[in-house]
């Protein structure tokens, strides 16, 4: 599963969704045109929320592509819910993130 589809996300998505031994279950953006576009271009599941994501698509891993800012609350859900988690960098702004994630 990843989480965002914006500058870089896009070609994450079409990476881990070509790379051999993944299979990309869903990705989780706000933006209703980023959906449409994982829907249409790369046939898989999109939602809003990554809770709903969870829920639904049960993912292994969670790939963290979304603003730095965002990192540690949506990293924090995913391991709460049993996934690995895989962050692009930076991991976090604040040394204080990045400690909570680990």
């Amino acid at each position: 599963m990843q989480v965002g589809a914006g500058l870089w996300g896009r070609s994450w998505a079409e990476l881990v969704g070509a790379a051999p031994g993944y299979r990309l279950v869903g990705l989780v953006d706000s933006r209703r045109d980023a959906r449409h576009w994982a829907r249409s271009d790369l046939g898989v599941p999109a939602f809003a929320k990554l809770r709903r994501a969870l829920d639904e698509a049960t993912p292994d891993v969670v790939l963290l592509v979304s603003p730095p800012a965002t990192h540690r609350e949506l990293a924090e859900e995913a391991l709460a819910a049993g996934a690995h988690v895989g962050v692009e960098k930076p991991l976090a702004l604040e040394i204080a993130d990045a400690v909570a994630i680990a």
